[in-house]
């Protein structure tokens, strides 16, 4: 009898390896994680700075108040604008007390600050700035910053403000010098005895008054300050991103959009009104 022998058909097998549809689409996944995690770890590095000038800015209240309980001086720290290179701004925590001088202009007196001999310096990390809201100006609800010197030198903007805490010797927040009843305080940061406002040094006594003279526009300057018994620490950059820089040259308009950005993101920093130690 004879056998049959089947032939087998092959069997059609697929080749091992990638169509160039799914390798298409593994490129495309590759290249979505790769911007996700570009983003993340962007965000991540953002916050970590916001994080970082804040624990500075908590650091230097607290050297302040214990500087003024150790000397036994009313002093206070104020967040002044600094210059690295040509362009790049960042801020200093910078101490300063009490000189026992005081000088009466226009039937207000207004007390000399100089700084704090031996005192350590601090800087805060570039693109971060300390707020306060505008009490002196009976508009709580605005929030005033230090000024952005490239930006008010080279383009024109708005200057900004110089704002400090101030602390008594018993460490006690306040806005004021209760001996002297001052109207107004100003830090001698070179400690010649003259008050210098936009390139020009006045002798002492002559200082002269107006909205110029609270306000910074160069690096140099030793405006009055602005006293609050809390702040904000935000970032400046990513508000800058956010809104039309170019219309900052109206202080106004500047001032609106910082107040709104500063209400929305920023630390807040709080104090114990009595015993002015940091709250949070």
């Amino acid at each position: 009898m004879r056998t049959r022998t089947r032939l087998r058909q092959p069997v059609s097998r697929r080749a091992g390896g990638f169509t160039l549809i799914e390798l298409l689409v593994v490129m495309g996944i590759i290249v979505i994680l790769i911007g996700l995690t570009v983003i993340s770890v962007g965000a991540v590095a953002r916050e970590s700075r916001l994080s970082s000038g804040t624990n500075t800015v908590k650091a230097a209240l607290g050297t302040a108040r214990a500087l003024a309980m150790k000397n036994g001086r009313l002093t206070l720290v104020t967040f002044r604008p600094r210059i690295e290179g040509d362009r790049e701004q960042y801020l200093e925590a910078l101490f300063a007390e009490y000189t026992g001088v005081s000088n009466v202009v226009s039937g207000q007196v207004i007390d000399r600050f100089a700084p704090v001999a031996g005192s350590e310096i601090l800087a805060i990390p570039k693109g971060i700035k300390v707020a306060q809201p505008w009490y002196g100006a009976n508009a709580d609800l605005i929030w005033i910053t230090q000024s952005h010197i490239p930006a008010v030198v080279l383009a024109g903007e708005a200057p900004n403000r110089l704002i400090a805490v101030m602390f008594a010797p018993n460490g006690e927040l306040v806005t004021r010098n209760s001996k002297t009843d001052s109207a107004r305080i100003w830090v001698d940061f070179n400690n010649d005895g003259l008050q210098r406002e936009a390139g020009t040094n006045y002798a002492a006594g002559a200082s002269p008054s107006g909205t110029g003279y609270w306000q910074q526009s160069l690096v140099d300057d030793e405006p009055f300050l602005n006293f609050a018994p809390m702040l904000a620490v935000f970032n400046d950059d990513l508000a800058r991103e956010r809104y039309d820089t170019t219309a900052w040259s109206d202080d106004a308009t500047r001032n609106l959009n910082l107040s709104a950005y500063i209400t929305e993101y920023a630390n807040r920093v709080i104090f114990n009104r009595y015993t002015g130690v940091v709250m949070r």
